[in-house]
């Protein structure tokens, strides 16, 4: 299922966050988005999922525009998981992860034996099947993320939309969680903070930076020393690394860029 994002500008507050935005995410693809804290990397996606609507241009899903498609439809086919849990109610964590199966059933309909086995299966891939009958509150960050990407799963959607998901959890779980969104073989857009995670992962990387697309392509081509520089403001080496074979980026000691004629270079 493919996500197009044509020509968007989103506004907040009077502020221009996004501008100009073109995007698009092919089906079965895995693509990041990075950028410095600030770049409007989050607002693209909750844009993509709805959660704000832009001010101009269009967002697509399978060419249709996404704003006019029924919600139902929407939430069959777009999961999120995004870098903060919400504020929920005392449901135990069974209850917020059955959450996502609401898409496919009927107004008041009840669990299903299939709903059911569905909801142990995704906690049992994020390794928090012990916890099925536990409180969602009394979990840690890093457990309700986790909790959060189960329910995602049993969202059973064609597009993964995650929003820097692996925030508070250990490397672990950040691969754990990064290899089953490969492993399900949909489409996923995903802001990512960590670049050699972003190398390793993604087919297609975006770079963003003060609301703007500043460089677009394959991790090898995009995460360049003076992609570094000039975005990120850091002197790194930037090699392949030989287990991997992926881009693989050591950030050097007191390498902050401070001369802006080396920002500048590449």
């Amino acid at each position: 299922m493919n996500i197009s994002v044509k020509n968007v500008t989103s506004c907040i507050g009077g502020r221009e966050i996004l501008k100009d935005i073109e995007l698009r995410v092919h089906s079965g693809e895995f693509v990041g988005i990075i950028g410095p804290n600030g770049s409007g990397k989050s607002t693209l996606l909750k844009n993509i999922y709805r959660v704000l609507k832009p001010d101009a241009g269009v967002i697509e899903l399978e060419d249709e525009d996404i704003f006019k498609l029924p919600s139902r439809k929407v939430a069959q086919n777009v999961a999120v998981v995004s870098q903060d849990t919400p504020s929920l109610f005392d449901f135990d964590v069974a209850e917020i992860v059955s959450m996502g199966r609401t898409p496919h059933k009927k107004f008041l309909e009840a669990d299903s034996r299939k709903d059911r086995d569905i909801v142990y299966e995704c906690l049992e891939k994020v390794g928090m099947a012990k916890y099925v009958h536990t409180t969602f509150s009394s979990l840690s960050g890093g457990e309700k993320q986790r909790v959060m990407i189960a329910r995602a799963l049993a969202q059973e959607a064609k597009v993964l939309v995650l929003d820097e998901p692996t925030n508070h959890l250990d490397i672990h779980h950040q691969l754990q969680i990064l290899n089953l969104a490969r492993e399900l073989n949909v489409t996923v857009a995903a802001a990512l903070h960590d670049l050699n995670i972003a190398a390793y992962y993604c087919d297609f990387i975006y770079v963003m930076n003060q609301g703007e697309i500043v460089e677009a392509g394959k991790p090898l081509d995009v995460l360049t020393k003076g992609m570094l520089r000039r975005v990120f403001q850091v002197e790194a080496d930037v090699m392949i690394h030989p287990v991997t074979n992926k881009v693989h980026i050591t950030y050097l000691p007191d390498g902050l860029v401070s001369r802006p004629e080396l920002a500048a270079s590449r």
